[in-house]
């Protein structure tokens, strides 16, 4: 009888130390997968505040580029001083999708991470906003929770936000040559002032066709890019 209870006792000892076992196997599992999925949207933040960043930073090279080549026709008024040459404002979107190139490979360079997602789009007067969004995912399964539920990945979204800095004003200043005749616009220049950057110029002049002539990394300081969200 007492040999009996024995067994039964020691049979239903076993199936416990089983259960208990199997529960701390599947505890295990279950923080190594939370732990795996947490360090994959770690990644995919890290991707998409990269890509963000550096596709402002390729968009604001573009849009000084396209603003101030864009202005290679215009001509400045002897009389009227009102007559002033456009705005950065209108050439900031269309430079913003120029960005996208420098995205992907940001994306890329961080822990097997890809672009999925790039819109920009106008957030207020002289400010665009790109926003993006990446994939994240282990560079292989390891690990029995891996093969059991697949291979951890996440995404995460992140928007850089490209402006004229405040304060910016840009007015034309011309050039002109006197004579007997009509007078001919020699060369006329773009100076911009505001933020403390004293003034920053791009000339234009007639003996090359008014085509631009200025410093990229100059013109670059009068805008910001920063991440927003």
């Amino acid at each position: 009888m007492r040999s009996t209870r024995r067994n039964r006792e020691a049979g239903q000892m076993s199936i416990l130390m089983t259960l208990l076992a199997l529960a701390v196997i599947f505890v295990g599992i279950t923080l190594m997968v939370i732990g795996q999925a947490s360090d994959a949207r770690g990644k995919a933040q890290k991707a998409a505040d990269a890509a963000a960043l550096a596709a402002a930073e390729q968009a604001k090279t573009s849009w000084v580029s396209t603003w101030l080549t864009s202005l290679s026709p215009y001509r400045p008024s002897r009389t009227d001083s009102g007559h002033l040459p456009p705005d950065p404002h209108g050439y900031g979107l269309p430079a913003a999708w120029t960005g996208s190139g420098a995205a992907t490979n940001y994306a890329g360079l961080n822990s097997n991470s890809t672009l999925t997602s790039y819109v920009p789009q106008r957030a207020g007067w002289r400010t665009i906003h790109i926003e993006v969004e990446t994939l994240s995912e282990d560079l292989e399964p390891v690990g029995t929770g891996d093969r059991w539920l697949g291979v951890p990945r996440s995404t995460a979204n992140a928007t850089a936000e490209i402006r004229v800095r405040p304060g910016v004003q840009c007015l034309p200043e011309a050039d002109w040559e006197t004579g007997l005749g009509s007078p001919t616009l020699v060369s006329w220049s773009l100076h911009c002032t505001g933020h403390g950057y004293g003034v920053i110029e791009a000339t234009y002049r007639a003996s090359t066709g008014f085509s631009a002539e200025y410093d990229a990394s100059t013109f670059g300081r009068l805008f910001e890019v920063r991440l927003v969200g």
